[in-house]
């Protein structure tokens, strides 16, 4: 009896070892493909891609003045600065760039992307017009002082201030003659510079005056071209002579107190009257500052300025 009990119980035991084994391995099974599913699900984050920075221009040097188209070659960018080393800027793409005086120009792109910023920096090499000036020398037969001359294009003029003692009107600065030494005689007025050029000379009118400006370039510039690279208290911005003028800070004289100002930071030359020449207050002069490269032309009639340099150009 026993014999025919224990055979039932090992049968029913072998049953339920075969139901929980089968149970695990579906079990098992499921847990692994639940895990596969889980791990197809996890996207892994993109990568966004860095800006790579250049950039061309047409040549290794040019001539002032001179219009630089920067061409941008740059890729993965959205937004662009371009700084061209003067204190200039621009945000454009492709900017053209004009440069109106001579200099080693480090010009900088940095670009803005999705996935950073990146920056480059080359050089620009811009240079001055070779000078075509012819140089000579003129004795004034008057007092036998001598000259420096300048052909600048088609013009003839003194490369110094002159010098010369008139009858009426005119002085050193600070009545000091080693100030007339250096740089020439201040002139009361135009009736006094009108008739101090000597013979074969004249005082330059306003249009022999802009003939020379715009053959130097222009107003914004041509100063630095006819300031003397010394003389100049600093920073005597942009001068380089390159036209031979020399032009010295003579400073002048102001006709409401009668003091002196400017030497060594303003030099001011007088032109040709456009009106009556017996009255200072109805010409221009033109002057030139140590901290900038621009010709201004100065209205005595509402500056209220008097006692200034004279240059003589040739007949």
């Amino acid at each position: 009896m026993i014999k025919i009990l224990e055979q039932p119980l090992l049968h029913k035991m072998k049953k339920v070892r075969l139901f929980l084994s089968s149970a695990l391995v579906v079990a098992s099974l499921f847990t692994l493909d639940s895990c596969k599913k889980n791990e197809s699900t996890i996207e892994s984050p993109s990568k966004k891609a860095i800006p790579k920075v250049d950039f061309s221009f047409a040549s290794s040097e040019f001539i002032a003045p001179c219009d630089v188209l920067f061409e941008n070659k740059t890729i993965n960018a959205l937004n662009y600065n371009w700084n061209f080393g003067d204190g200039t800027s621009s945000k454009e793409i492709n900017p053209t760039k004009t440069f109106s005086v001579e200099g080693n120009y480090s010009v900088t792109l940095t670009a803005t992307g999705e996935g950073g910023i990146d920056s480059i920096t080359k050089r620009v090499l811009i240079k001055s017009r070779p000078s075509t000036a012819e140089f000579s020398t003129f004795t004034d037969p008057r007092d036998g002082q001598t000259y420096k001359t300048v052909k600048i294009g088609n013009q003839w003029w003194f490369a110094q201030n002159l010098n010369y003692q008139t009858s009426y009107g005119s002085f050193c600065y600070d009545n000091n003659s080693g100030n007339c030494a250096i740089y020439g005689r201040l002139y009361k007025n135009t009736a006094a510079a009108l008739y101090a050029c000597p013979p074969g000379w004249h005082l330059p009118s306003e249009a022999e005056w802009e003939q020379l400006i715009n053959y130097l370039g222009g107003k914004l510039v041509a100063g630095g071209k006819m300031k003397n690279t010394t003389g100049w208290d600093k920073p005597n911005t942009g001068a380089t002579n390159s036209s031979g003028f020399s032009a010295l800070p003579g400073g002048y004289q102001a006709i409401v107190n009668h003091y002196f100002y400017g030497i060594g930071t303003v030099g001011g030359w007088w032109s040709y009257p456009t009106k009556d020449p017996s009255y200072s207050s109805s010409a221009y002069v033109r002057t030139l500052s140590y901290n900038n490269d621009y010709v201004y032309r100065d209205d005595i009639e509402t500056d209220s300025y008097n006692g200034f340099s004279v240059r003589c150009v040739k007949n």
